[in-house]
């Protein structure tokens, strides 16, 4: 839970809260891609 918070986290291209981007990354699966590339 503490690595996808941190992801969300330094993810800076959306607007909004930790809470919006969760709900962005659970519809879009290109969001939720662009999430995990920050990470790698």
């Amino acid at each position: 839970r503490h690595i996808a918070l941190n992801l969300l986290k330094q993810e800076k291209t959306a607007k909004g809260g930790l809470h919006a981007k969760q709900l962005q990354a659970a519809w879009n699966n290109d969001y939720l891609c662009k999430i995990l590339a920050v990470g790698i």
